[in-house]
């Protein structure tokens, strides 16, 4: 297969993998994030539950391309097209960094009686998201995330994230925080097809960060690799969106007791 563009696309998930006894027994905030950082910095979302990205020069192949993951057993890539394909595999073009929901959620919180995250559990914050189709905003905001030079992510989604430099947040800040963490989370699953496992593991996902489900364990994240599209004729369809770790473990031959666990 040869390399189609050399356009980037972005391949946008999340993470719950058992943190477990890693995590600190102090449970600080500084060496909890350190912590997640060394263990998830070789992580990449599960391309069931990844948003694919993909700049003007990769999406023009949207037409004859299926996406793609790299199967160790039989050495081969494995591919999806169907109808999940135009759902996961999105146009970047445009950017704003507007919050979709961020206000609707955050008032719905201090009205609850404990004035708490948990007030958007239960689905609440789904009958909130649920009424107006906020695609296009999304792909916006993910554009404006995304955008130029890739160094600046963290810092984007930190600022969307209202992340702070203090030890111990009040709760009004707290609430912010959970606020803007289910309206990122919204976004995502804005994007997925309806009724479809995926959009169903992005609510399970809101749910349990809303009620604190094991989040020392499993830290809920927001995880973004990194695709390329390759032309190969031998394959129906011919365009084959990849992630990158996947296709160098295909162009190398990586075994299947050799193989890192990236999900499929």
């Amino acid at each position: 297969p040869d390399m189609a563009t050399d356009n980037p696309i972005f391949v946008v998930g999340f993470s719950n993998e058992d943190f477990g006894s890693d995590a600190p027994a102090d449970g600080s905030e500084d060496k909890l994030e350190a912590a997640i950082i060394a263990n998830y910095k070789n992580h990449i979302a599960s391309s069931d539950d990844a948003v694919y990205f993909a700049l003007p020069g990769s999406y023009q192949y949207k037409d004859q391309a299926g996406l793609s993951w790299y199967n160790a057993g039989s050495g081969s890539l494995s591919y999806l097209r169907g109808e999940d394909f135009t759902y996961k595999f999105r146009p970047l073009g445009g950017a704003n960094s507007n919050y979709l929901w961020y206000d609707q959620l955050y008032s719905k919180i201090n009205t609850g009686k404990v004035k708490k995250k948990i007030a958007l559990a239960k689905g609440a914050w789904k009958s909130i998201a649920g009424g107006a189709d906020k695609t296009s905003q999304a792909l916006a905001l993910w554009g404006w995330i995304l955008q130029d030079d890739a160094k600046y992510i963290d810092g984007r989604l930190n600022q969307y994230l209202k992340k702070t430099d203090e030890e111990a947040a009040d709760q009004d800040t707290l609430n912010q925080q959970a606020a803007a963490w289910v309206d990122l989370m919204i976004s995502l699953w804005q994007l997925m097809r309806p009724g479809s496992p995926s959009k169903a593991n992005y609510e399970a996902e809101i749910e349990r960060y809303l009620t604190d489900d094991k989040l020392l364990e499993r830290p809920p994240s927001i995880v973004v690799s990194t695709a390329v599209i390759i032309h190969a004729p031998r394959y129906t369809p011919s365009y084959i969106v990849v992630r990158s770790v996947d296709y160098l473990s295909y162009l190398t031959g990586v075994t299947a007791k050799a193989n890192f666990h990236f999900g499929r």
